[in-house]
């Protein structure tokens, strides 16, 4: 397993990732495709989204939802 060192979010400090996984986390997220995911507005944001992004930040760290009780899946547009 190769691990690589680098900048995820401008003025922040550098962190690690697998190689492999870089870049990968909204492919690996819940959020992504859930309804309530709204996380240019703050206030209409999923509460759990919400909390899990403040701890990303305050911790520095990135943290895909991979289960989730409040789950809506967003509609396919096929």
């Amino acid at each position: 397993m190769e691990f690589t060192y680098y900048q995820h979010h401008m003025g922040e400090d550098k962190v690690w990732v697998q190689e492999n996984l870089l870049g990968l986390h909204r492919m690996h997220c819940m959020c992504y495709s859930c309804k309530k995911f709204e996380p240019d507005s703050p206030k209409e944001n999923c509460k759990i989204a919400r909390l899990v992004y403040a701890m990303n930040k305050a911790m520095n760290i990135t943290t895909p939802v991979w289960e989730c009780p409040q789950f809506e899946e967003v509609e396919s547009e096929e």
